[in-house]
């Protein structure tokens, strides 16, 4: 994306000259620190998938899954 969050809230109709909002904000931080995780984590799987995906291929395997087929194989 190329929106930084701050646009992405004005967007949204939150401003940062309004006390309201600011109390909304600050009271989602925890909020946010779980979806920084939870992005941290599905980083880390991707990542995960691009070294699979480049061995298997280095092997001669190329009919490797995309990445959504990988996650589904990966939790079974």
């Amino acid at each position: 994306m190329s929106v930084s969050l701050e646009e992405a809230l004005n967007g949204a109709g939150y401003r940062f000259d309004n006390v309201d909002d600011c109390i909304w904000l600050l009271g989602k931080r925890d909020e946010f620190d779980e979806l920084c995780e939870k992005a941290q984590e599905y980083h880390d799987k991707y990542c995960e998938y691009l070294d699979d995906k480049e061995t298997a291929e280095d092997d001669g395997d190329y009919n490797y899954p995309d990445f959504a087929e990988w996650l589904e194989l990966k939790e079974q």
